[in-house]
């Protein structure tokens, strides 16, 4: 029997993934106890716990190597499982090499061969859970149109332009400076040229993100049918986005999941080089790049610059024109080339060949943690830290409540387990 603990970040990121991964790794070993808890506790949950494995989702910055420290030196295995794994921009490499030489991860699971020839001997190419949902028969728990229509009051005969906000870091132009400075030196994200001047990234974001709500505003008032419905990033400030949305009558999805939004959606626009862009992809929604971001130093495949690409207010209205009114199929046999190199087009199932590597991790170990597990006190943290996080509210960052609870775990895997 082993003891599991999977670290989750965000309830409206990565948890369905997280809890696919739990809910196969105990079909492997059923006699196995495994917790997805909440960063929060982190401390706590591993003193009571004393798991056999610690599964990550990076091991970058202070929290991540203090955690992977401490269960290593208390006989446990770490690994990391990411959750990004596409090279957006040439110079990011050097934030996945900062994790190459970490001597407390055991093993490394990517999405493709480019991020593991990064990390070395420790990486295995394993796709990502996450994208699991995008093929069957785990595409049966996305939201219906109909679903996400009734929810957010939308009528279901018009079409939906969703629009995704994909510049978290521009709220650290106004406030919290300090702390995104510090942040970004312990995430090692300033070893990456674009990224190595955190006030300046946050400036450019700022105005990146202003630009984008003169895009729906342009789309709104050329095409009056059209519903244009704004899809926050998980990190981005709530409140500033609550009250600029509803000053213009738009429609704002917060705490949501992205295949539900994107599965009611007619076309998609985003920033180029979105992880979201692909998975609109993989549902067949046409996705519109809006390529402020574009430089000739990209490391992004040619057809990330296709006619889908805009970089103008006019060229953004003519092709959400093309694609909702003049019905253009837009997608592209390119970006089957392109998901298939970044790891989302597995044949199989992704969170088994994760849960495969994992197994052969946990047999191969000669090591035991050193302690006995205390499952009562970690059964009364986890029910402080629900009690704590079950009313939505906002924090100083401005981020809806992301904290993962055991019931949005409980949910999930009561999903997962009727089609599985």
């Amino acid at each position: 029997m082993y003891r599991i603990l999977i670290f989750a970040d965000s309830k409206y990121r990565d948890l369905p993934s997280n809890v696919l991964l739990k809910h196969t790794i105990q079909q492997k070993y059923p006699e196995s106890i495994i917790i997805i808890c909440s960063f929060n506790i982190w401390q706590s949950a591993i003193e009571t716990f004393s798991p056999h494995l610690v599964v990550l989702t990076h091991m970058l910055g202070k929290r991540s190597k203090a955690i992977a420290s401490f269960v290593r030196r208390n006989g446990g295995s770490v690994a990391v499982l990411y959750t990004e794994g596409i090279i957006e921009f040439k110079g990011k490499e050097a934030v996945f090499l900062a994790q190459k030489d970490s001597n407390y991860v055991d093993l490394f699971l990517c999405w493709n061969k480019e991020v593991a020839s990064l990390i070395g001997d420790k990486a295995a190419v394993v796709g990502s859970p996450r994208f699991d949902f995008y093929k069957k028969p785990l595409d049966s728990l996305i939201d219906s149109k109909g679903l996400f229509c009734d929810k957010y009051n939308l009528d279901y005969a018009r079409p939906i332009l969703l629009m995704g906000d994909s510049w978290p870091s521009s709220k650290f132009k106004y406030s919290l400076k300090s702390f995104h400075r510090n942040d970004w030196k312990d995430l090692g994200n300033v070893k990456a040229d674009k990224w190595a001047d955190p006030d300046k990234f946050a400036e450019d974001q700022y105005a990146m993100q202003e630009q984008f709500k003169v895009y729906a505003l342009a789309v709104m008032d050329a095409y009056p049918d059209i519903q244009v419905v704004i899809k926050s990033h998980p990190m981005s400030d709530f409140r500033r986005w609550s009250r600029w949305t509803t000053e213009h009558g738009i429609t704002l999805v917060h705490g949501e999941y992205i295949f539900n939004a994107l599965n009611a959606a007619d076309a998609y626009a985003t920033k180029t080089g979105s992880i979201t862009a692909a998975e609109a992809w993989l549902m067949d929604t046409i996705v519109i790049k809006i390529g402020q971001e574009y430089d000739s130093s990209s490391s992004l495949e040619q057809h990330e610059l296709d006619e889908w690409n805009v970089s103008t207010v006019g060229g953004f209205v003519g092709a959400v024109g093309n694609a909702l009114l003049d019905q253009d199929d837009g997608v592209l046999d390119g970006h089957k080339e392109y998901l298939k190199k970044w790891g989302m087009l597995r044949r199989g199932s992704s969170a088994k060949l994760v849960t495969k590597k994992l197994g052969e991790l946990l047999e191969s170990s000669s090591k035991q943690p050193i302690r006995m597990p205390r499952l009562a006190i970690l059964k009364e943290t986890i029910r402080n830290h629900d009690i704590a996080h079950t009313i939505p509210v906002v924090d100083g960052f401005g981020n809806f409540n992301k904290a993962v609870t055991s019931q949005d775990v409980s949910y999930w895997y009561n999903k997962i387990a009727k089609v599985l």
